[in-house]
């Protein structure tokens, strides 16, 4: 977009170029691939420019597709994008999915296969996502089972190596943030960038992806995993008082150290204010 030139997709008094274009596809035409979904789709639409801006109408059915939660793949069994709702490019989204899951019986050492189903609805942006199963478990059961997790919790708190191997040498993507927010098992989620220098000389971005648990009112854990490379932190953290915080700290960066660990101790004083 050039200096001082109208946005084609903002609503104005007097567009400088007017559009109604018609497109149709057949099935398995369009498709829509990022890290949350791969969809092919075909359907009717209509391209429009008026007052109101650059829009599309119509429908799209999802003829195929799937997608992937905490790597389990869903295969689409329908699907639709509705374009008639809202002025823009972010369709209303029904689509329905499932897959099989293999679990370890309750009642005998034998395993057992769960049909999971998930249905996505609302914005295609903002994805709202509701999970059932043939034996009707729970949601949080099902994102536990998805995440590589017993469906029900282990009160031992052995789980956090499973968590980290199922789902954050991944990173999440945003099917996955909507499931974090609600699991007990994370309290926090960050994305932290290490910035360093590659071969040609040009400087990088590495996302380091964690999750937080607390394990009590004082202690904290925290494990983190770089996406691209083999970094990694494990940090406890123990608040003595109110004011005295003891850090502990295993840290590995593979451009530091010759890729060896490092080991930290401090203990915080906290002032607030």
């Amino acid at each position: 977009e050039k200096p001082g030139q109208v946005d084609p997709m903002a609503a104005t008094v007097a567009p400088e170029w007017l559009a109604d274009l018609q497109l149709h596809g057949d099935p398995r035409t369009a498709r829509i691939l990022n890290r949350e979904m791969e969809l092919y789709l075909g359907g009717d639409l209509d391209l429009v420019r008026d007052l109101e801006g650059l829009y599309l109408r119509g429908t799209l059915d999802v003829n195929m597709g799937r997608l992937i939660v905490f790597n389990n793949t869903f295969q689409v069994d329908r699907g639709r994008l509705d374009f008639s709702r809202e002025i823009g490019f972010d369709p209303q989204i029904d689509v329905e999915a499932s897959t099989k899951h293999r679990m370890r019986s309750r009642f005998s050492n034998n395993s057992v296969i769960e049909n999971i189903f998930v249905h996505v609805s609302r914005t295609l942006a903002r994805p709202e996502i509701e999970f059932s199963s043939d034996q009707g478990y729970s949601r949080e059961a099902i994102q536990r089972m998805l995440l590589g997790l017993d469906p029900y919790p282990d009160v031992t708190g052995g789980e956090v190596d499973q968590l980290r191997a199922s789902s954050i040498t991944a990173g999440f993507n945003v099917l996955e943030r909507e499931i974090a927010r609600e699991l007990n098992l994370i309290d926090t989620f960050e994305i932290d960038q290490i910035r360093r220098e590659n071969e040609a000389g040009s400087t990088g971005l590495d996302p380091l992806i964690g999750i937080g648990k607390y394990i009590g009112p004082d202690l904290y854990l925290k494990v983190a995993q770089g996406v691209k490379q083999e970094d990694r932190d494990i940090i406890v953290e123990y608040q003595i008082n109110r004011h005295l915080l003891l850090q502990s700290e295993i840290r590995r960066r593979m451009d530091e150290n010759q890729g060896q660990e490092t080991y930290n101790l401090d203990l915080k004083y906290r002032f607030e204010y």
